[in-house]
């Protein structure tokens, strides 16, 4: 057969090789036209979608749909293990992406909270300034330090808070 010696010249010539598939079919030759066209599919997918239109495959209809199938489910069972990895890594970025917001909102409210707690024992201080006062046992000028003294106290507690998770982040690197 002359396309059979065609495609054994030229192994990769994948016109003749779907040719012969296509001449397979005509004459009932499945087991060479399900080889042939198989690998014509495999080298180049254009293949498939013409053998889903070509009548000359209409005498081994049924035995070139098997193998369209096959294919189908192939790409479909590849497509979908692709999908779910896909969303395997979206989720896993989501996850990572939430435990950095709070990460992020935790580091940048400790200032926040460290003001709180100083601007906190600064009123504790006037409170003790106002009740030593009344008691005659503490002068106008020691409210200053009294208060500068809780202000300063809260932002060393926060700033060892946010040394402490400097700490965690380099552990975790």
């Amino acid at each position: 057969m002359a396309l059979q010696s065609a495609v054994d010249l030229s192994p990769d010539y994948n016109e003749a090789i779907y040719d012969l598939a296509q001449y397979s079919a005509q004459i009932r030759d499945m087991e060479t036209c399900i080889s042939s066209l198989r690998k014509a599919i495999e080298t180049d997918s254009f293949y498939y979608y013409l053998a889903k239109e070509e009548r000359n495959f209409e005498p081994l209809l049924s035995d070139v749909q098997s193998l369209l199938n096959s294919f189908s489910k192939n790409a479909y069972d590849e497509a979908s293990k692709e999908v779910q990895k896909a969303r395997e890594m979206i989720e896993t970025a989501e996850t990572s992406m939430a435990e950095a917001k709070d990460a992020i909102l935790a580091f940048l409210y400790k200032p926040l909270l460290t003001g709180i707690v100083g601007g906190i024992l600064g009123l504790c201080g006037v409170s003790c300034y106002k009740s030593l006062a009344r008691d005659g046992k503490i002068s106008g000028g020691d409210i200053v330090e009294i208060v500068s003294s809780g202000i300063i106290l809260g932002l060393i507690i926060g700033f060892i808070m946010c040394l402490s998770d400097l700490n965690k982040i380099d552990d975790i690197e």
